[in-house]
């Protein structure tokens, strides 16, 4: 960990948040820093798991996770060890990417935490802009003078099978014919948190079949949610605009349809949603199982369970 000059605070502007970050793009004139952005833990949600007196759930997961995270000194430390013992083995390197983690100095958080309005931890990332290419995009011959963008889709694609756990209660047996997604969706359509359902299957995405996928694609771009977000050059386009904006952006190549296919295809090659969902099949006892353990969580100590 290190403290490193970021320049002016007004030189990073906001690029998006969620409830434990906020993500900053770099927007000054060091070329250095061109294509980077600054990833900063919310201050409310800084979580201790260094402090010198853990509480009891802290000591809990530290047994849970002994056998793979042996270092708890600092949050970094913690989440490094994470990456490479946990994530890499299952995803691999390739998809797991390399931040490099700093020390914001108390004045900075506060700088920071003053212009946009939010209270910023000084634990932050330095990353790679995801949204846009690390350099220049060169034109290929016979396209000189057409315009080139990047197109970045950042998905969050649900869980991908059908739970088969003996700890399925029979009265919530649809859990076995119907993905969680959907279930979820008439909740929130009744709760008034969404204006629809959202026809996205995520069976479909995951089952490598590019018809299949490009059908889940192009429901998810119909109601993203928060399940799917686009970026056209590194700025993230409007969520009620997106099939709009994509489809004057891809009209040249023949529309939204071929652009689709294309991502469906880029998917399937890629493996990541095999490693995935490889990933989701190692809870063999689903979430009803592990709520009965939660119950009894309050009467076990560390050591117990």
């Amino acid at each position: 960990m290190s403290i490193v000059d970021l320049g002016a605070a007004a030189s990073w502007k906001l690029k998006g948040q969620g409830n434990a970050n906020a993500v900053f793009e770099y927007i000054g004139t060091d070329a250095d820093k061109a294509g980077q952005v600054l990833r900063v833990r919310k201050q409310k949600l800084l979580l201790d798991t260094h402090s010198d007196t853990p509480t009891e759930l802290q000591l809990l997961e530290r047994e849970i996770w002994g056998s793979l995270i042996n270092d708890w000194s600092s949050e970094a430390i913690v989440q490094q060890q994470y990456e490479d013992r946990v994530l890499k083995p299952l995803l691999g390197s390739d998809f797991i990417y390399q931040d490099r983690h700093i020390q914001l100095t108390p004045e900075y958080a506060a700088a920071l935490s003053q212009l946009h309005q939010l209270q910023l931890a000084r634990q932050a990332w330095l990353e790679h802009d995801h949204t846009v290419f690390p350099g220049p995009v060169h034109a290929t011959p016979g396209n000189e003078g057409t315009r080139v963008c990047t197109i970045c889709v950042e998905l969050k694609p649900k869980c991908g099978f059908l739970p088969t756990s003996a700890c399925i209660h029979p009265k919530h047996a649809i859990k076995r014919e119907i993905p969680r997604f959907q279930l979820h969706q008439h909740l929130k359509c009744a709760q008034g948190k969404v204006q629809r359902h959202s026809a996205y299957n995520p069976l479909d995405l995951f089952s490598g079949d590019v018809a299949r996928m490009q059908r889940a694609l192009r429901a998810l771009l119909r109601d993203p949610q928060n399940n799917l977000r686009l970026f056209v050059d590194g700025v993230q386009a409007a969520p009620g605009r997106l099939e709009h904006q994509l489809a004057e952006i891809s009209a040249p190549q023949g529309g939204i349809e071929p652009f689709l296919e294309h991502l469906a295809i880029t998917l399937q090659h890629a493996g990541i949603l095999e490693l995935v969902l490889a990933a989701q099949k190692l809870d063999a006892h689903d979430v009803e199982d592990f709520s009965k353990w939660t119950e009894r969580l309050p009467m076990v100590h560390c050591g117990t369970i």
